[in-house]
C-alpha cells in the first residue's frame, strides 16, 4: 500500500471493512500546485512551505478542541 496514491474514499471503505470506527472524521491535507513533471519533484513548495507553519498551528487547535471534548 502505497499512501501517496490513496484516495481517502478506500481508505474509509478498507477502515469499515476492518470494522474501525468512523465517527467525526477529519482530512487534512495538501494539494500540490505543480507535480514537477515527467521527472517528478520532491519537496515543499514556496506556496506550502510559507503556509506550513499556519497549517500546523490550525491542526494541534483541531487536536486540542478534540481531546478537550468539543464539537468540531
Amino acid at each position: 500500500m502505497q499512501p501517496h496514491a490513496m484516495h481517502p474514499m478506500n481508505v474509509l471503505r478498507m477502515a469499515a471493512s476492518m470494522n474501525g470506527p468512523l465517527k467525526g472524521i477529519l482530512l487534512v491535507g495538501c494539494e500540490p500546485a505543480d507535480l514537477g513533471g515527467d521527472e517528478g519533484h520532491m519537496g515543499l513548495s514556496h506556496v506550502v512551505e510559507a503556509a506550513l507553519d499556519e497549517a500546523v498551528n490550525r491542526i494541534e487547535v483541531l487536536v486540542n478542541q478534540i481531546l478537550d471534548g468539543k464539537k468540531i
